[in-house]
């Protein structure tokens, strides 16, 4: 309770002291933009193939920094990250449609059906096909 209050306290106070100088606060706001551009990138075209390279230029990083820029804000390598994205894509499609489990991989952007396979179990723990049988029952 006593936490609460003093939270509670600080929040209301208005003696605030800033704790950056704005050039953090503008290189916060470069590297949230940077992020957030890659991210809005990946999530609009993840359907398509994605390489390193092109996600680094659209960042202006070299492919070494990009790789360990990405992966120290998404806690995920690059192509964890899209696999991840696509595998949602796919448990979306797997739960609502009628597709077939070789449509459905390659309307989320995967190009080979043993590879998806592989890919989702990973991701998953469970087949597409076993997925989709969960919540058919």
């Amino acid at each position: 309770m006593e936490l609460i209050q003093i939270l509670t306290i600080l929040s209301e106070s208005e003696d605030v002291q800033e704790l950056s100088n704005s050039t953090m606060s503008l290189q916060n706001e470069v590297d949230s933009a940077r992020i957030n551009g890659v991210l809005s990138y990946i999530i609009q075209n993840y359907q398509e193939e994605m390489h390193l390279g092109d996600m680094a230029r659209l960042a202006n990083m070299s492919e070494s920094a990009f790789s360990r820029y990405f992966k120290k804000r998404t806690r995920r390598t690059f192509s964890q990250f899209i696999t991840e994205i696509r595998i949602e894509h796919a448990c979306k499609l797997l739960v609502q449609d009628k597709m077939s489990i070789s449509a459905i991989s390659v309307e989320s952007g995967f190009n080979n059906l043993s590879n998806f396979n592989r890919q989702f179990k990973m991701v998953k723990q469970t087949t597409p096909l076993a997925y989709r049988s969960s919540f058919t029952q």
